[in-house]
């Protein structure tokens, strides 16, 4: 029966005036959340008075509807820990509604924001924590060994300290670059007979063998208009600074990032014996490179019609666009030469290629357009200078304390932002974007459960049928549109938890297949381990995609929908509280 108006109480009045413009339901929502809390708040009584002592609470009415169970406890205690009752509502719903939360949640160092993502974020990468750290020998998973060989290695300061930056040097030379960035009077020799400008070979080096993309990216992905194959998508690349460094920062700022660049290059030059690099001259030659790089992006804020950027193209129409404003009458050694390139890219992976009718995506031709005018005004060295910056500063920080200490204080003074993240935070990162498949099988063992991904699987489909009542039920849409509609949403895949074959016996050595880790060495390691991925997602060129794939790791805090695949995902790391749990059903 309606409650009486009169017989409303001074939150209720209060929220529907101050809701009285939106919507119905909002109001209806509200009201709903509100009399669930106050309902709860009796049995939630006596462990939060201390935070309720200004609230008078109505007796618990014994009307059958009231959830009593451990979970309903929890949840609403949860609720209940994030109100701060001294608020007034009426004045100041925010700090009514979330004051709690915020007093017991102070954003922490080494990040400008928290939320429920990142709580139940950090609890799940203790977790993974855990399980890297725990010896176990009757462990006979081998990728999982894996794993934590390379997180003992990651964490593995002192020796990191002794092998001192070597490990780095023989990455740098690996892909093709020198040990210290180019004299000025110097360029890299030529090694071999390909037409390809050296800088674009060790760019095509670095993203096949590092997965750092530089100028540009290329990759293989599913086609965003045709997702029945997959294609060779290219795209503009990041510039490895904060958004700080363009054309518009100030004088003073440019001043920092140059003086950082010329320091965290100064550190390597005394450690190699003998040499002599002007590292002032080489730090504003790299910033303001950087700076006309940033000229030419789309930003994000300007990427609004996606699909309206991609064009559909061959490299043939790719190369036309990129040769249409310069001067081809002199020898341009700084001039894209996307077959070679390309060549390169897929060199022994057995992947036929037709330059003249393959079909790529290409992204923001504009941009490619304008990167080669400016390549061709650009020195070679000066590209090479860059690229070989770009390279050293990512790897640099995996190496001495000292160059982690001097990037630490390179973003707090250009982003304010004190990154200060504990190492095995960093290093069980690192390992789970490696190994978060056989973590997450870990993990699933231990904090998740058949019965957990059963339920989770029930209100997806609960969610799939009222949205197909709701469809059937709308007097816009014609029957045609109708009908098409619910065939999409009959087609979803939804992917829940974990993906069935990580039980299956040998499936997990299986997904690893060629993946080699040299105990005691991080870059020979992760050099050998991203080669592989990399040539692995290469190799799809020309076949067709999986729509059995699950797309996220079973550690991943997160849901997905994706539009091109048609499927939605709920990995086991976000079911918990307080986006989901058993016994709120």
């Amino acid at each position: 029966m309606q409650k009486n108006e009169l017989h409303w109480s001074r939150l209720e009045r209060c929220l529907l005036i101050r809701f009285s413009g939106m919507s119905g339901c909002l109001v209806l929502v509200v009201l709903l959340l509100s009399a669930a809390i106050v309902a709860m708040s009796a049995t939630m009584y006596v462990f939060t008075s201390a935070r309720l002592n200004e609230v008078t609470l109505p007796p618990l009415q014994e009307d059958g509807h009231t959830c009593q169970s451990d979970e309903c406890i929890i949840s609403a205690a949860r609720i209940i820990t994030s109100l701060d009752p001294s608020a007034d509502p009426c004045h100041d719903f925010y700090q009514f509604a979330c004051g709690g939360w915020i007093e017991n949640n102070p954003i922490p160092d080494g990040s400008s924001q928290k939320n429920q993502f990142q709580v139940l974020n950090d609890d799940l990468t203790y977790k993974i924590k855990h399980t890297l750290e725990t010896p176990d020998t009757t462990l006979t998973l081998k990728p999982l060994k894996q794993a934590r060989s390379m997180y003992k290695t990651c964490m593995d300061e002192e020796t990191m300290e002794k092998m001192g930056v070597e490990p780095m040097l023989k990455v740098l030379r690996a892909i093709g670059l020198t040990d210290l960035p180019l004299d000025h009077e110097k360029r890299l020799n030529e090694t071999d007979d390909s037409e390809l400008a050296h800088w674009q070979s060790v760019i095509a080096n670095s993203e096949r063998m590092l997965g750092y993309s530089i100028l540009f990216s290329l990759h293989v992905g599913e086609h965003p208009m045709n997702t029945s194959k997959f294609v060779i998508q290219i795209n503009q690349g990041n510039l490895g600074f904060p958004e700080k460094v363009s054309s518009k920062e100030s004088e003073e700022e440019a001043k920092v990032i140059e003086v950082y660049i010329a320091h965290y290059i100064d550190l390597l030059v005394k450690r190699v014996p003998g040499a002599k690099v002007n590292t002032s001259r080489v730090a504003h030659e790299v910033l303001q490179f950087s700076k006309q790089l940033r000229n030419l992006t789309v930003e994000n804020e300007n990427k609004k019609d996606l699909l309206s950027q991609l064009e559909e193209i061959t490299f043939a129409d790719l190369q036309n666009i990129t040769d249409s404003n310069l001067n081809l009458s002199i020898s341009d050694p700084n001039r894209l030469n996307w077959t070679e390139y390309v060549n390169f890219v897929f060199d022994g992976l057995n992947v036929t290629l037709d330059f003249d009718s393959e079909l790529i995506i290409v992204k923001n031709t504009e941009y490619f357009q304008k990167l080669s005018e400016l390549l061709q005004n650009t020195p070679a060295e000066t590209i090479e200078r860059y690229i070989w910056w770009r390279v050293f500063s990512a790897l640099a920080p995996h190496t001495m304390k000292e160059f982690r200490e001097a990037r630490k204080k390179f973003w707090q003074a250009t982003t304010g932002i004190i990154e200060d993240l504990p190492k095995w935070k960093v290093c069980a990162y690192k390992v789970n974007e490696i190994f978060g498949m056989a973590i997450g099988y870990e993990y699933i063992k231990k904090h998740f459960n058949e019965e957990a991904k059963q339920k989770a699987l029930e209100m997806v489909n609960d969610i799939h049928k009222a949205f197909e009542d709701m469809v059937k039920e709308v007097d816009w849409m014609d029957e045609a549109t109708k009908n098409i509609t619910i065939q999409k949403i009959n087609a979803v895949m939804p992917f829940i938890g974990f993906p069935d074959w990580m039980l299956i016996p040998g499936a997990m050595e299986k997904y690893y297949e060629g993946i080699e880790v040299v105990d005691g060495e991080w870059f020979a390691s992760h050099m050998k381990i991203v080669e592989v991925y990399h040539n692995t997602t290469l190799k799809k060129l020309n076949t067709k995609p999986d729509r059995n794939i699950f797309v996220a790791f079973p550690t991943t805090v997160n849901a997905f929908y994706s539009p091109q695949m048609n499927s939605i995902t709920f990995p086991a790391g976000i079911l918990h509280p307080p986006f989901y749990g058993l016994g709120l059903e």
